[in-house]
This record gives C-alpha cells, structure tokens and sequence, in this order.
C-alpha cells in the first residue's frame, strides 16, 4: 500500500467517523426520550442557553407552542442545528441523551420553520440547541412606518397601469 492510498483511506476513515456521529445525534433526536438523564456540569454550559421548564412556560406562554418529546416532529432538522449539537457534545464531552422541542400547541396550526429544539441536561432543566432560531421568533416591535409603507405599495399596485 502507498502512502496516497494511506492517506486517503484516513480521509474516508475521518469523513466516515464525522457521518456516523451525525447519524447518531440525528437517531437520538427521533428515538423517544428514556427515563434517565444525563447529567452534565451546569457550570460549563452557555448560561443564555439553560432554561428551567418554567421558563420555557413563561417564556413561551402567548406563542401558543407546549415542549414535547422531539420525536412529535418528523420534519428535517437543519444542518446547522446538527453541527451545533455535534459542537457542544464535542465541547462538554458528554453526549445528550433527551431532546425536547417546541411544536404548536394545536395541530392543525402548521409552522413552516424548524422549531426550537432543547437537550434536556438535569431533571427540570433544559438547554437550547438551535440558539439562532430565537432571533428570529422575537416579536417585531409595532411600527406605524411599517403599515404606512405596506398601504402605499398596495395602492401603488393597484393603481399601477402600463
């Protein structure tokens, strides 16, 4: 065997790993949560992130959504989100075990984006995965600029001729 052929069979053997690992995370996102918890040093943990459930409750109340076992959603998961749990397990050394996501409370009420999804790290306290995706759910403060400017784009093409 050369070296080339060596070498690239270490690159497969390391893409291969990086997969597996993946894989893994992806499986444990959709397995139903067990009873046990893995415990992980809270003081390691990205305090922003760490969440009690009734903060979540709280936090949460008015957006009408409940934090169910992850496997309630069968949607795809971003790449991201994956990467960013492969990070952190990397990071603390540990592996999460129960994943909890925030699904609306209603089922015939669809979302079209990727809900939050939380590793569960103590036996009432949650960490939040997808950090990035709660930007995007902060409420839009009320603009009258907003409005006005819709309104005058919905008359100007109504009343647009060639």
């Amino acid at each position: 065997m050369s070296c080339a052929d060596e070498a690239v069979s270490e690159v497969k053997n390391l893409f291969f790993t990086d997969q597996l690992i993946e894989e893994n995370i992806l499986l444990d996102i959709y397995t139903p949560n067990s009873d046990g918890v893995q415990q992980i040093d809270l003081k390691r943990l990205n305090i922003d992130r760490v969440f009690s459930k009734k903060q979540i409750a709280s936090k949460f109340l008015f957006k009408r959504v409940r934090l169910v076992d992850s496997v309630k959603y069968q949607e795809d998961y971003a790449i991201k989100t994956i990467l960013e749990i492969k990070n952190e397990q990397k990071r603390l050394g540990k592996n999460f075990k129960n994943y909890y996501t925030l699904i609306p409370s209603r089922s015939f009420i669809k979302r079209k984006k990727e809900p939050l999804l939380f590793a569960q790290v103590d036996e009432h306290i949650f960490y939040l995965i997808n950090s990035y995706l709660l930007e995007e759910l902060e409420d839009k403060p009320f603009s009258f600029n907003a409005i006005y400017n819709w309104l005058i784009k919905k008359i100007s093409i109504k009343t647009y001729t060639k």
